[in-house]
Parts: C-alpha cells; structure tokens; sequence
C-alpha cells in the first residue's frame, strides 16, 4: 500500500468542464506523445499504451518516428481548438446526458436538465467562494516565532532549524505531566501501569482497590469513581463488524487528512471483496489481541494558527495525523465507548460535549440560573476554568481506567494508548515532511502521554474522563443543589462545561461573603487537585470569576446588587495559580432583553 501511494499522481482540473470531444482530444494528445518516446528508445508504461490504442482505435501499422512526431503535432493542435470550445462541448453533453436520464426513467427532458444545471451551477458558485475566501490558500507553516531565555524574538524560516524548533516544542508538550501526576509514580504506576493494563486494574473497577499509604484525598477518589456499575450493560451493537466497516469507509470522505496513506486507498479497496476482508482482519486483529501494528507507530504533526497572524511557536496548535486505519480503530472506540456510557447513565449531566446537548444548551442553562438567582436573592459565586492543553495533557492510564468503566476492552484500549507512546512523529510544514523524527521517551523518563488532537476518539475520551471527575466531586459533596418547582426533585450539579471550558457555581441564601467564598474556595481547589490526577491544569489567563449577593436598600427601598470581588486573591493563592481576573458584575446581574 504504501508502494501505491508514492505512485499516485496529484490532478488539478477544473479550469475546463469535462466532454467526451475533450476528453478524447486528450487522450489522443497523450498516445501519440507515448508513441514518439516509444520509438526514440526511452522507456513507457506498455499497458496504458495498449489501452490507449484499444479505446481511441487508432491504427498504428508501419508508423515511423518522423510520421508519429507529425500525429502528435496535429493531436496538439487539435487538442488547442477542442480547449477553446469546451464550454460548447458540455453543453452539448450536458443534453444528450439529460435525453437519456429521462429516457431512462420516463420523467420530463426538460427537468432533468433543469437539475442538471442547476447542480453544476452551484458546484462553480461555491469553487468561486472558496477562492474569494482563500479557502484554498496555503496555510502550510513556513516560519515561527521562538523567544529566548531572555524574552526576546526571531522569526524561524531555515527548514532543518525550523523543524527543529517545532520537534521540540511538541516534544514538550507531551510530556508535560512528566512530574505532576500522581498515578505515574512508585506504587501506583506498578498497580495500574502506563496505560491501566496493570494488575490491580480488575480491582479498581469492581471497587475493591486499597491505595498506597500516602495517596492523596483527590487520588483515592478519583479511582474510587472509576468503579464499574453493577448493572453495566454493554451496547449489542458491534462496531467492529465487517458490516460496519464498509458502512463507515463508504461515507468517509477521501479528502480527510491522514498519515502516509491518505483515505482514497481504503475506500478503492471496498471495491473487491477479498481485498474488503483482509483489509478488516488487519483492522481489527489488533484490537482483540493487544497489539500495535509498526506500521501504525508513524504520525505528521501540522501546527495551525490559533489566533491569525500569532506566529509565536508556544501559541500554535499541533494536529497530528495518525494512520488512517489506526484513526479508524480509534473512531470505533470512540462511538462504542459513549454509546455505553449514555445507556448506563455513566455520562455527567454537567457536560455538554455529547450526543443531544450543544454549547448553546450551556450558555441557556447558565442564564437561567442567573435568572433564578436573582428571583430568589440568593448570592452567587461562579468560576470559570480552563484547562490548559487539554487533549495533549490527558495521562493515558486514567482515560484508560475511565474507558474500561464504560464497556472497552483492556486490549483494545492498550492498542491505542500503546501506538501513541511508541509513535514516531515527522514534522509537516511548507517545505514538505521532515526527514527527521521524534517520539518515545526520550530524553524523559516517561513515555509522551496526550490523545493527540486529530485522534479520532479524543473527544468521546475526554468526555467520559470528565464524567468520573464530575462523579468524584459529587462523591466529595461539592456540588450546588436546586429544586424543581413542578416535580419537587432536587437537581444536583456542580457546574456547566463543554469540552474543557468549565463554570463552577456555589449559591448562599445568606448574604455572608466569607462562607460563599469559602465555599467557592474549596470548590475549586479540589476541582484543580482532580484534574491533576489527570494530568490536566488550569490555565489562569484563561480563567476568571464572579461573586455578588443582593442587599435590601432601605432608603431606596428596593434590592441592590453589589460585587464581592476583593476576595478573588485568596482564591487564586491558594491553588499556587497566577490570579484570576474578576468578571464584570454586569455579566450576572443585568438581564437579556
């Protein structure tokens, strides 16, 4: 297969409409520029030769060199005129093709053609769209910005130095949870293992798991929350089926960015039905038995802006792009292991970044508690999180222990986490792809940890992630309780979040500032302690928070809304963050219209 990548050849069409005048005037064109070379003695592909001669039924008998030079003047120049009338051509093919879809089918000539029209005419309006957009422009890395120790920069645009920079930078940044994550380290790391397929894993998801002496409050919960339902029950459906194989590459498209082999080779391969059944065997083989193919151990890391016009190295985006069959795994995962988790009430209600809910859905459920703070004169405290490096920070033993809490095999899960630790990555950029790599360990002590953004399961697997941090923070008690007015329910949550973007709320009925904030206080800490057992951490530039409470004005005779604010330093010290800046009170207290 990757024999027949390297001979695939890159078209680009599209500056004249296809008809079978011109296609044919091409074709001549070629067989006669093959023909010339033929008899000056250089070597040509024989089959398309052959090919050629049967489709365009041109006689060759006697022919010689100066004769064959001549033909493929003419064939030129006939190819010239038949370019300039080819807007004349389609549309002629254009109503003969509709004559026979009618013809075909017994509708009307007319409609046919109609749509005919009318879908090549919205096909070139949108090609123009995507130019005038620069859609098509290239967006490939060319330079960065890299600042020294003593803060100073200078742009990077020598392709080995270039390459360079980015391979460490992306080096280090899978490997950021080198130090901080309790589950790598002594007698943890010996129970569970890099990617939980340790010996002690059974335990932990049946409950009956004793951690070390030592362990922290936030660790020992956190893999109490990894406990397996007793009534867990997997979904019948088989993602792994041959059926759903063909299903799933059928609808791929071939255009998606892949490793060495881009998507167009699995797709052409449906086509016979023995290439179909080896093609699942060698997909699926590894994922029952725990083992990672080596032609899976090789990724592209393209780095993308995430702001426009921010060349700042640290600033970029890395997208890594796997194997197509290994991401195709990896997607099958994904589906199975949140079709679990849904049908076994194993997802948070907290998180939003799942099948029916959408980052709308947040913004409307916040309001409304807006809303419902205010009618009650409750006081509220809220704060809002960000993780940093989200995708690139997860610590691929707790994803795993989350993962098999929700109906995946140990196998097919060290598959995946085992391909990316042992991953060779090369670097995409405008030069082309670098002929150096990087991955491993390394100069580290651990294997690269991270989904990778690009991996197919990698939002499904920070999903359930969240939910076990979500349960953990319920377990501890941490969370804010309302009652439905028209079911008299008590609904418990501990915020709203989507993806990794995360609002956590404390409600008081008093007007004590001290025990909101406290309350906030604890809230947070121990959210920052859990999301370190993950390997995550919070980005304080990114974060921020609100408090207020209401006060009966006696002179003015109504409530006022007054900011809390001043307790945001302490807030802060305590998680050894940088402080986070407060948010204006408006944001709360004044309503939409």
């Amino acid at each position: 297969m990757l024999t027949a990548e390297k001979q695939c050849r890159k078209f680009h069409t599209g500056k004249h409409p296809w008809s079978p005048q011109l296609d044919k005037a091409r074709k001549t064109k070629f067989y006669w520029e093959l023909t010339v070379k033929k008899l000056l003695g250089l070597k040509v592909p024989t089959r398309k030769v052959l090919k050629l001669h049967k489709q365009l039924k041109i006689s060759v008998s006697g022919i010689t060199l100066p004769m064959a030079m001549v033909n493929q003047k003419t064939a030129c120049q006939e190819y010239k005129k038949t370019k300039r009338k080819s807007k004349h051509y389609r549309i002629t093919f254009r109503e003969n093709l509709a004559a026979a879809i009618a013809d075909f089918k017994q509708t009307s000539e007319k409609a046919v053609l109609r749509d005919l029209i009318n879908r090549e005419e919205t096909r070139e309006m949108y090609q123009k769209l995507k130019w005038i957009r620069h859609k098509n422009k290239n967006l490939s890395t060319s330079g960065v910005l890299v600042t020294n120790t003593k803060g100073q920069k200078r742009l990077v645009t020598d392709k080995d130095t270039l390459e360079k920079v980015i391979m460490e930078e992306n080096e280090k940044k899978f490997h950021q949870t080198e130090d901080c994550c309790p589950l790598m380290k002594g007698q943890l790391l010996d129970d569970i293992g890099l990617y939980a397929n340790g010996p002690r894993v059974s335990d932990i998801l049946s409950g009956r798991y004793i951690t070390p002496p030592g362990t922290g409050s936030a660790t020992k919960t956190f893999l109490t929350a990894c406990k397996q339902p007793t009534t867990f029950s997997p979904s019948p459906y088989n993602y792994y089926s041959k059926e759903n194989y063909i299903k799933a590459w059928s609808k791929a498209r071939e255009k998606t960015g892949s490793g060495q082999v881009h998507f167009g080779h699995w797709k052409a391969g449906l086509s016979d039905p023995d290439i179909t059944d080896a093609e699942w065997l060698l997909t699926f083989l590894p994922t029952k038995h725990g083992f990672s193919p080596s032609l899976w151990k090789n990724a592209t890391d393209v780095m993308i802006l995430k702001k426009s016009g921010v060349l700042d190295l640290d600033k970029l985006g890395t997208i890594v792009l796997y194997e197509a069959d290994f991401n195709f795994v990896n997607k099958c995962i994904g589906r199975k292991v949140m079709e679990n988790a849904i049908a076994n009430n194993c997802m948070a209600k907290e998180q939003y970044a799942k099948p029916g809910c959408s980052a709308q859905e947040q913004c409307l459920t916040r309001r409304l508690i807006f809303d419902l703070v205010r009618h009650t004169r409750q006081s509220l405290a809220m704060a809002s999180s960000d993780l940093k490096s989200c995708y690139d920070r997860i610590v691929h033993s707790a994803a795993s222990l989350a993962m098999q809490k929700c109906g995946i095999s140990k196998e097919a899960v060290s598959v995946m986490f085992q391909t990316i630790q042992q991953c060779q990555h090369k670097i995409r950029t405008a030069y082309g792809d670098s002929m150096q790599t990087y991955g491993g360990t390394g100069n580290y002590t651990s294997p690269p940890m991270g989904a990778g953004q690009g991996n197919g399961a990698g939002p499904q697997m920070w999903a359930v992630l969240s939910a076990t941090l979500f349960m953990a923070m319920h377990m501890e008690g941490l969370s804010t309780q309302f009652c439905q007015k028209m079911t008299d329910k008590i609904l418990s949550i501990v915020g709203f979040m989507y993806v990794d973007d995360m609002d956590l709320i404390r409600i008081c009925d008093d007007i004590d500032t001290e025990h909101l904030t406290e309350e906030l206080q604890l809230t947070l800490a121990y959210w920052n302690r859990l999301v370190r057992v993950t390997g995550g951490a919070l980005e304080p530039n990114k974060s921020g928070w609100y408090a207020f409470r209401q006060r009966w004005n006696q002179h003015i005779r109504r409530y006022e809304y007054e900011d809390i604010g001043q307790t945001g330093e302490v807030i802060a010290k305590k998680i050894k963050t940088a402080k986070m800046s407060p948010y204006p009170l408006s944001l709360v207290t004044k309503p939409k219209k």
